[in-house]
């Protein structure tokens, strides 16, 4: 799968994105909130290392950058499209500065059997087999574990950290539990699909 599961969300897929090098991107999630990303970051047109369902457009950050993804409202669930996961591929999530859960890629990767390696798309069907591909869930446990920004990082020495269909919710909610899950600080990841709402970029 690689769209979210979750109830009562919002969408970033970056389609409507020029690509190319970004260092601010704005996002509207809901009428009155919105997510801005700030950092050195690529939108990228899809190919057998990114770009949810083998089409459109997806984020991009190169070896050695990190991203913040500020948002107006705090969250309760964020999930992604992991494509082409690195080992230096990491995610943070912070609530007024203090850090609420964190995950490397190494870790996910632990959770995944042979299905989840290569692209799954059809227009790309089996590229890349080294490295995994899989939807990934964050939940935060309760109200005081709700995340305002969330950095992405992809350290030094190696490939891009690609990702897609960044979903938002403000809704606290179980845990899908597939194809496993488990609690990292204050927040449960699991790997899934879903339906989701798509929003619009703003200028």
């Amino acid at each position: 799968m690689q769209t979210s599961s979750a109830t009562n969300t919002t969408l970033v897929d970056f389609n409507s994105a020029n690509p190319g090098y970004h260092f601010t991107q704005n996002f509207d999630l809901t009428p009155t909130s919105s997510v801005s990303y700030v950092g050195n970051q690529f939108v990228r047109e899809a190919s057998e290392y990114g770009g949810a369902g083998g089409t459109g457009r997806s984020l991009s950050i190169q070896t050695g950058n990190s991203v913040t993804a500020t948002l107006q409202d705090a969250q309760a669930y964020f999930g992604f499209w992991l494509s082409a996961g690195d080992v230096a591929n990491s995610i943070e999530f912070f609530n007024n500065g203090v850090s609420v859960g964190a995950f490397d890629e190494a870790t996910i990767e632990a959770l995944l059997g042979p299905a989840y390696f290569g692209n799954p798309n059809a227009a790309f069907q089996g590229q890349n087999p080294s490295q995994p591909y899989v939807f990934v869930n964050f939940y935060s446990e309760t109200a005081a574990d709700m995340f305002d920004s969330i950095v992405f990082t992809n350290a030094p020495g190696a490939s891009e950290f690609e990702s897609d269909n960044h979903t938002f919710s403000t809704t606290l909610q179980s845990p899908v539990p597939e194809p496993s899950a488990f609690v990292l600080a204050a927040l449960g990841i699991v790997g899934l699909g879903g339906n989701v709402l798509r929003k619009r970029m703003k200028a």
